[in-house]
Formats: structure tokens, C-alpha cells, sequence
């Protein structure tokens, strides 16, 4: 319930034989929404259009590839986390941001985002950020409209 770094962080490993080498590991941030293009690359299976994600076989042959794509974190609608291998940017749905130096400020205390030498960095992470949101589901119940509280 968190876009903090500490809450969005899980162990990513992927071994796949005759792309990945052993022991090696890169710091480039990815999401799991990037896991099925993923697989559906190293299957070999056709690409599928419109998907958020992006496979990661890249990084899997060279771990020290550029790679520009900051991993996304989205916590309810309009609420959304960057992390690139130095920042983290956070955006609320309410206009609300929070910038945090990831190599300097591990714990995110020190939220740079009102600091002017930061501007450029907040609008090339802005960049990444989903121009829209999903529309909201209502929840049923077998087939029938939960009920609001009063």
C-alpha cells in the first residue's frame, strides 16, 4: 500500500539456458510486468502487440546494455513510482511528487522534488509515466453490484 522503494522491491532471477552466463547480475530496475514478454521472447513465440511491458533478453545477453525503461510501480489510480537505476520519482493523483537519489538517500528521507537542480531529472522520468489509467472495476459478488458503505 506503499510506493516506497523497500515496499516494491521483490528478488527478480531469471536463468535461461544459452542467452544468460553465469554470475552475472545487472542494476538496471525492471518490473514484472516485463516477466511475460519475457518469456514469450525466449519461447519464440510471435510478439504481442500493445503490451506494457518489455522483454528483457537484452539485459539477459549483456547485462550492461543501455537500458532507458525505469521500472513502474502503481499503487490505485493516478499513483504512480519510476524507478531508474539512480532516481525514483513518485507522482499522487493528487498533483503530489516526491524525488529521491537512490545511490545518496537508500531510505528515501530526503525528497528532492522542490530543489530547481533537479527539474530536468523529474521531467525525464515524468516521461515514463502512464498517460492513462485503467478505468476503476465495481466488485460483485456472484453476479451482483457490491454495495457502497453509507
Amino acid at each position: 500500500f506503499t510506493l516506497c522503494e523497500r515496499s516494491t522491491r521483490v528478488p527478480f532471477i531469471i536463468h535461461a539456458p544459452r542467452v544468460t552466463r553465469e554470475n552475472t547480475r545487472t542494476a538496471k530496475p525492471v518490473g514484472l510486468i516485463d516477466l511475460f514478454p519475457t518469456l514469450n521472447d525466449l519461447c519464440g513465440l510471435p510478439t504481442v502487440a500493445n503490451l506494457d511491458g518489455q522483454s528483457l533478453r537484452p539485459l539477459l545477453r549483456d547485462p550492461s546494455v543501455a537500458w532507458e525503461a525505469p521500472a513502474l510501480t502503481t499503487h490505485g489510480r493516478g499513483n504512480h513510482a519510476l524507478r531508474a537505476e539512480r532516481w525514483r520519482y513518485i507522482r499522487y493523483a493528487d498533483g503530489g511528487e516526491e524525488l529521491y537519489d537512490c545511490t545518496t538517500d537508500p531510505n528515501e528521507w530526503n525528497n528532492l522534488e522542490s530543489q530547481s537542480e533537479y527539474a530536468a531529472v523529474k521531467t525525464q522520468l515524468a516521461h515514463w509515466l502512464p498517460k492513462s489509467d485503467a478505468e476503476a472495476k465495481r466488485r460483485t459478488t456472484k453476479g451482483v453490484p457490491a454495495r457502497r458503505a453509507p
